[in-house]
């Protein structure tokens, strides 16, 4: 029944996989796939592009393909096949994203996620939830490396989360293509905040907010700086 079940759940990802290998390439038959480590990733991921039919008794599949798969993907870190059986064990280490970013180009804005050494590990394909998308100038990333001006922002944008954990879980999104100004804009609020980025207080920040939510009044534009607030 087990074997029943595995070789089911493997077909619904195959719909729209190639059902026949091109010439010269080596398939193999297996009774099952096995996948181990996935958190993020799923198996309909890594095996997208992989040649593969159902089969009398299993799945036949291009083992190098898929191998290739797991090589060419940033999200992992090392990878095994390995057999079991008569089936294939594919086991996988994950790299953790940290960070969600976004730099725009030819009109469209393009996210990514890098982990904690600032090393891209998806793009547009996205796994952290619940931190704000951080929009960076083009410029700041060259040929796939994070300028060091936007990894120390990162890195006192995390001091800060610490200390105003509750402010943070608010934030949807921060543009730093502004010079001198820090871009924010809150979930469910249709209000955009302009804050200093030399010295921003997220405290005084914090404390506007609260009397906006208090009064349930959000105008358009909010800039904060010096401990105060300028409505326009």
């Amino acid at each position: 029944m087990r074997k029943v079940t595995a070789i089911a759940a493997l077909l619904s990802a195959m719909m729209a996989l190639p059902s026949l290998a091109p010439a010269g390439r080596a398939m193999r038959t297996v009774e099952s796939i096995e996948f181990r480590g996935l958190k993020l990733l799923n198996r309909q991921k890594l095996l997208e592009g992989v040649p593969l039919k159902a089969a009398d008794g299993g799945i036949t599949l291009d083992v190098e393909a898929l191998r290739r798969n797991l090589e060419q993907n940033r999200m992992i870190e090392a990878s095994q096949i390995a057999e079991s059986g008569r089936g294939l064990v594919v086991t996988v280490k994950e790299r953790v994203p940290v960070y969600l970013m976004a730099v725009r180009r030819d009109g469209e804005t393009v996210p990514f996620e890098v982990d904690g050494s600032f090393n891209v590990v998806s793009v547009r394909d996205l796994h952290l939830e619940g931190k704000p998308l951080v929009i960076i100038r083009g410029e700041e990333l060259k040929n796939g490396a994070i300028s060091a001006k936007i990894r120390e922002f990162f890195r006192e944008m995390s001091r800060m989360e610490m200390e105003h954990r509750g402010l943070f879980a608010e934030i949807d999104q921060i543009s730093l293509e502004n010079d001198n100004m820090l871009e924010i804009f809150l979930k469910g609020r249709k209000t955009t905040l302009y804050l200093k980025k030399e010295g921003a207080s997220f405290t005084a920040l914090k404390y506007l907010l609260s009397i906006l939510d208090e009064r349930n009044y959000y105008p358009g534009t909010l800039r904060v700086g010096g401990g105060y607030g300028l409505i326009e």
